[in-house]
Order: structure tokens, then sequence, then C-alpha cells
């Protein structure tokens, strides 16, 4: 159940009759004898179905959107992230749950049903980092968190939403009676066309538009003491493409971005969750690289940003 816990559906709370036995167990060789009654054997047995039934997941495809269905319960908390293909909700790209502390236990209802969200978040980032996706709840008050004054929330609330707005602010209700797969499509049909607009650069496109830019014969005919801004670049394959990036800093190798596509990019970080134009210079280059990154984004493409994001 360990190993396979993440191809699991709410593996923490099938877990915990069983888990539950470890409390109190500080030796390293206790041999306490344990109670093994009606509800740990069903445990036991609903655990071994579970891993009979455990679901295939699928390999993530960026041109698809992103749902995070996330809920709490008094024990647990859990979440599915699926990504959508044909307007069903058949591809789950990976489950996640985690018992509940007992300090956590004693949350508030919208206490733990946020908990559920910043948790799956974190746990899913490094799937949803820089993709539109959309969160759905059974819990609605949760649905107006990003519509209240910071000043309301306590400092532990103030602290996921913070994490959960550098993702997304689009928190959905889902009713949790309804069919899961069928209710989040219908959610799905309703998400705002700004949010269905932004244009991600595809890998494809990053290789058609170096093949055309002479800039790139510049860095590579130029001396290493000319180059500017100190970028080295080198071919690396991207499945069957060959992209330049830029290999100046060990451990790390950033795509090289043609002006063509450089608002683009930035555009589309700018409008995951509408950061400054600070925070969205440092996710591009936490990613891509090209000249005088900086100053064109500090400059030029912020100029086009809403005057309460030009900070």
């Amino acid at each position: 159940m360990n190993f396979y816990h993440r191809f699991i559906a709410n593996a923490a709370a099938l877990q915990a009759p069983l888990t539950n036995l470890l409390k109190g167990s500080k030796k390293k060789n206790d041999c306490t004898q344990i109670l093994w009654n009606e509800e740990r054997h069903n445990a036991f047995s609903a655990c071994k179905e579970a891993l009979a039934n455990a679901a295939c997941l699928t390999f993530p495809d960026s041109s698809t959107k992103l749902v995070l269905n996330a809920d709490a319960s008094a024990t647990a908390i859990g979440a599915v992230l699926y990504q959508i293909r044909d307007n069903d909700l058949k591809e789950p790209l990976g489950f996640f749950s985690s018992k509940l502390t007992p300090t956590q236990v004693k949350y508030s209802t919208y206490d733990r049903e946020l908990l559920a969200i910043y948790s799956a978040i974190k746990y899913f980032r490094h799937l949803i980092e820089a993709q539109v996706f959309t969160v759905f709840t059974d819990h609605k008050p949760i649905t107006f968190a990003f519509r209240q004054k910071l000043d309301q929330a306590t400092p532990r609330q103030a602290r996921y939403l913070d994490y959960i707005g550098q993702y997304t602010t689009d928190i959905r209700y889902l009713p949790g009676t309804d069919n899961i797969a069928a209710d989040a499509l219908s959610h799905i049909d309703a998400i705002s066309a700004p949010v269905l607009a932004i244009s991600t650069v595809t890998t494809e496109e990053l290789a058609a538009a170096q093949v055309s830019v002479t800039e790139i014969q510049t860095y590579l005919s130029a001396s290493p003491s000319s180059k500017p801004n100190s970028l080295k670049l080198q071919q690396h394959t991207v499945g069957n493409l060959n992209i330049y990036c830029d290999v100046s800093k060990p451990g790390y190798v950033h795509p090289f971005v043609p002006e063509s596509l450089r608002y683009r990019i930035f555009s589309q970080y700018h409008n995951l969750a509408h950061p400054a134009v600070k925070r969205t210079r440092y996710l591009i280059s936490s990613r891509y690289v090209w000249p005088n990154l900086q100053k064109t984004s500090r400059n030029g493409y912020a100029a086009a940003l809403p005057a309460n994001s030009q900070k």
C-alpha cells in the first residue's frame, strides 16, 4: 500500500483503522498484542480490494486542460488530478491522500477543506506549475476565499491562500453527492474565456522559431569572452526535436526563446494568477532564457499589464 498509494484513491482513509494501531508504540521491538476486530478486518480487506482495482494512471499531455478535485473528511484529506480529453475525465494523473494529525482533526470544516487544496497543490506542484487548471471542492464557502479581505482570514488561512494563489484562484463548487466526472465537465464549460484563451508555447513552436533566428548563430560564432549575458548555447534533443538551450549554469538547462515568442511566454506566466512583474520574471527565468530578460520584461512587456500589477 505504501508503494502503490499514488494509484489508489483515498488510500489514507482506507488505512486509517490500521495506522491507528501504531499510536503509542515507541519501542523498536514492541511486541504488545493488538485486538483484531471487525473494523480492522474490514479495513484490511478494503486495502486488498483497492490494490486489486488500482487505477491506471496516464502520462501528462501539455495540450489538455487539468482539473484538481480535493476533499476532506474528519480523519483524512485526499485529491485526484485529472486531465480532460474529448470532454471526459477518465485520465487520472495521480492520487493524493494523507491522514490528518491529531491537531488537524480539530480544524473546522473550512480549514480542513482548505488544507486539502493546499496539500494537493503542493503534492502535484511538478504537474500543475505553469498550467491552467481548476480546483473543485464540495465546501462552497471556499469558493469565495479569494474575494474576502485578507485581514478576515486567520494567519494559517492566509498562508494557505497565498500559496494556492501562486498557482490558481479558480476554485469552484462541486456537490459531494454528484458524479465527479459528469458534474466537473459541466463546470469546465463555464470557465471564463480569458482563462481558456491563454496561449501556451509548445516545444514544436519553440524549435520552429529557433530555426529562423540569426541571433542564435551570433551566440554560437562569438568568442566566449564576447558573448553577452554569458549565455552558452548548446543543442539538446527533446523528443524528436533539437532545441538550443543555455547551459552556462551547471546543472540547469534553459531553452532559448526567440523574440517572436517572448511576449507570449511573459503573458502566459503572468495570466496564471496575475502575480507582480517581479514574480513573473522569476517564474520565466527559472525555465527560459533570452538576452536582457529582466530589462525587457520590466520596461517592455510590463507596459501592457494593469497598473496594479506593475511592481
